[in-house]
């Protein structure tokens, strides 16, 4: 397109500057592809209000709380690791001592272009990004996609 200027004022309301709405929409859109974004919380909530309540069954809340022992019972045998039991969601947020995380630990994985993407990408962890290290290995190894929760601010 030699010769040819782009053109950044097209459709400008009045006062705006050149440039900004075109920045603005690729901001929002690396900002809606965020893992854990606010954004679509934000948009689906408010419709989500205007359904219909769904009411649980107690088999399915049953079947909620089974799985929730069952998780709870077999995590706090496992040394260096905590998690608070569930009630009244699925939700288990597991934490584990610090110093039970080592820069040696891994998790077999099976493709070795994805295992050598982990170990590029999680080589230069400091010791308080172990829990993200796992989290790499997790979804590596199994497909198992996890949200690192930390108890304190770290760097």
């Amino acid at each position: 397109m030699a010769g040819r200027a782009l053109r950044l004022d097209r459709g400008l309301q009045q006062g705006e500057r050149p440039g900004f709405r075109p920045l603005h929409q690729v901001h929002q859109r690396r900002e809606n592809a965020r893992v854990c974004s606010t954004t679509l919380p934000q948009k689906v909530l408010p419709k989500s209000f205007r359904l219909p309540l769904q009411r649980i069954s107690p088999e399915q809340r049953d079947a909620y709380s089974a799985r929730a022992d069952a998780a709870h019972e077999v995590i706090r045998k496992i040394p260096g690791v905590s998690m608070v039991k569930p009630s009244g969601a699925f939700y288990v947020t597991v934490t584990f001592d610090d110093t039970v995380m080592r820069s040696n630990q891994s998790l077999p994985v099976a493709n070795d272009a994805v295992r050598a993407l982990v170990e590029e990408r999680t080589s230069a962890f400091k010791p308080y990004q172990f829990d993200k290290r796992f989290a790499y290995y997790l979804i590596a190894s199994y497909g198992l996609c996890v949200c690192r929760s930390r108890g304190s601010i770290r760097p």
